[in-house]
């Protein structure tokens, strides 16, 4: 996403992981400033994400949420972690709630 807001211009690639467009690819961007011209230029790298999913610990409760995120774009670590917070009040958040959680994200369905 490239958007100008008044005099600044935002920049968003994409990333790794997260892509919005569910596009297995690692994403990055090229910016070329030539004199007064500045050009900007979108990159996809594909990667194997069914070789990446083998390889990876699929029992561990992280890494599901991980999984999950690439597949659907979606941050489910952070929704996670919201969610154990207010299932607990201190820090660190014990073992027990994360346990807990796992298991309930796990009968929904989410991971």
């Amino acid at each position: 996403m490239i958007k100008t807001v008044g005099e600044k211009m935002i920049i968003n690639v994409g990333s790794v992981g997260l892509n919005f467009d569910k596009n297995e690819s690692a994403q990055y961007m090229i910016i070329e400033h030539i004199g007064k011209e500045t050009n900007f230029t979108i990159r996809k790298v594909p990667y194997d994400y069914t070789a990446f999913k083998k390889a990876c610990d699929t029992e561990d409760v992280w890494v599901k949420l991980c999984l999950k995120s690439i597949e659907d774009g979606v941050n489910y670590n952070m929704a996670f972690l919201e969610e154990a917070q207010t299932h607990c009040h201190e820090w660190p958040i014990p073992n027990e709630i994360w346990v807990k959680m796992a298991d309930e994200w796990t009968e929904k369905g989410i991971i």
